[in-house]
């Protein structure tokens, strides 16, 4: 265990175990991270709540709070985000700032360099709409339920069979059901 590295301020502390590791954690900022795996939060300066499993998970984080990468590489490229979930090894892996993105799948989300409001579930999907690396509010489940969830443009496909925009209410569901 030469490489554990441990922060213990009065009621505040990170821990850091694996070679690189938080290497350059402050004491100025940099409080209640959890971090295992070789270079996992290594620029973390002023990053608050946030978990990094695996190598090289969270890297570059600079400056973001409550973000949980776990799997190879997860989130390695991000610099500032807030409440990004990702799980899955290389998942959102060139994503440079983002906010409230949740992907869950091996390389999901590895085309996307700035976005947030994401929701990707699916080893190598990818948003559904993407301009110039950037992508925001869409949805992608396995490839098969695809969405826009912007305000103002809220639409699902499944499958490119069915594609409803709006809202729906549950009592509309019923009666589509009952007509089938």
């Amino acid at each position: 265990l030469s490489d554990v590295k441990a922060n213990n301020n009065i009621n505040v502390a990170s821990i850091y175990i694996g070679h690189n590791s938080g290497l350059y954690h402050t004491n100025n900022g940099s409080t209640s991270n959890v971090a295992l795996g070789y270079g996992t939060l290594a620029s973390t300066s002023t990053g608050k709540a946030n978990v990094a499993i695996g190598r090289n998970a969270l890297t570059y984080l600079n400056d973001g709070n409550f973000n949980t990468g776990l799997g190879n590489n997860a989130l390695q490229q991000l610099r500032t985000g807030t409440s990004n979930t990702i799980v899955g090894s290389g998942a959102m892996l060139n994503i440079t700032t983002g906010h409230n993105n949740t992907v869950l799948g091996n390389s999901a989300g590895g085309d996307i360099y700035s976005g947030s409001d994401n929701i990707l579930i699916g080893n190598w999907v990818t948003a559904p709409s993407i301009s110039g690396g950037s992508a925001s509010n869409q949805l992608n489940i396995g490839n098969l339920i695809k969405g826009n969830m912007a305000v103002g443009s809220k639409s699902v496909t499944i499958d490119g069979a069915l594609t409803a925009a709006g809202l729906i209410a549950a009592s509309t569901l019923q009666a589509y059901s009952k007509l089938r």
